[in-house]
């Protein structure tokens, strides 16, 4: 049962990322003297907390869940900062649901662009995980979460 519902753990704790991204720093800041600062606070406490919440997946596959969720993450920081509050949380939540119900072929092996599906040994997936996150990052600490209309 562990292995089925393992992967759903980083996926549900993305869905709501980017609502507590885009909250946590927003009143402080305006009062803050560096809020490059405090977002780098931010930034390091949630991506802490979601490879604590991958560690529920380790066990089957520490490889695997380690790079899903670096992905699942770095689309929760990009979506935080390019989208509406309101649509904020839609990369980290629609992106695995493509995945996981169109990503796999006849034959039982995923296609490429399955990220998610990918082998523990995929070193492109892990890459690719690896620049999403980077760049959900660095997007998050340079421009902070999108302005609220």
């Amino acid at each position: 049962m562990q292995a089925m519902l393992w992967p759903l753990a980083p996926a549900l704790f993305t869905a709501v990322l980017p609502v507590c991204l885009g909250t946590a720093a927003g009143p402080f800041e305006r009062t803050v003297r560096d809020p490059g600062r405090l977002r780098l606070l931010v930034t390091g406490a949630a991506v802490a907390l979601a490879f604590g919440v991958a560690l529920c997946g380790a066990a089957v596959s520490p490889a695997m869940a380690f790079r899903n969720t670096a992905l699942l993450v770095g689309l929760a920081f990009l979506g935080t900062v390019f989208l509406p509050a309101g649509a904020a949380w839609a990369p980290a939540v629609f992106v695995p649901v493509l995945m996981w119900l169109t990503g796999t072929r006849a034959t039982g092996g995923a296609y490429p662009w399955a990220v998610l599906l990918a082998p523990p040994a995929s070193a492109a997936a892990g890459a690719l995980s690896a620049v999403v996150l980077a760049a959900g990052v660095v997007a998050y600490v340079v421009r902070g979460p999108a302005p609220i209309r």
